[in-house]
């Protein structure tokens, strides 16, 4: 450790940076002034964080890697279908670029919120379980 803070693999610190993204992800698709995309940016990358944190577990670097179903550890089963992770996959590009089409709408939004909780909440559950989390 480094003067008390998390080192930046550690699974924990990524476990809490999803749940952070997970709440401006809420956050985001509760206010009418912003466009849906930043809701679902938000949720893809705590869906990400989470899953890298799996990773973390049993290697020493997070990769770098947006594709969803390259992370999904085989002890999630089939938590979330594979249209789901596609679909936050794709977000990673809608969500952020211009020129990125079709932009994502408020159903997307709503999508990559509920798939975002699910994994989320199945990862703090398997952390919690093995007694991971502090």
């Amino acid at each position: 450790m480094n003067g008390g803070e998390p080192e930046p693999q550690d699974p924990e610190r990524w476990l809490g940076y999803a749940e952070e993204d997970l709440r401006a992800a809420r956050m985001f698709h509760e206010r009418v002034d912003f466009s849906p995309r930043h809701a679902c940016w938000y949720a893809q990358q705590s869906a990400e964080k989470a899953l890298k944190a799996v990773v973390l577990e049993d290697r020493p670097l997070a990769p770098k890697t947006h594709i969803m179903a390259d992370l999904w550890p085989p002890t999630a089963g089939s938590i979330v279908s594979t249209a789901d992770l596609a679909h936050l996959t794709r977000l990673v590009e809608t969500a952020r670029y211009p020129d990125a089409v079709p932009a994502p709408t408020e159903a997307d939004a709503r999508r990559a919120i509920d798939v975002a909780g699910t994994i989320y909440d199945f990862v703090a559950a398997e952390f919690e379980r093995r007694g991971a989390i502090n």
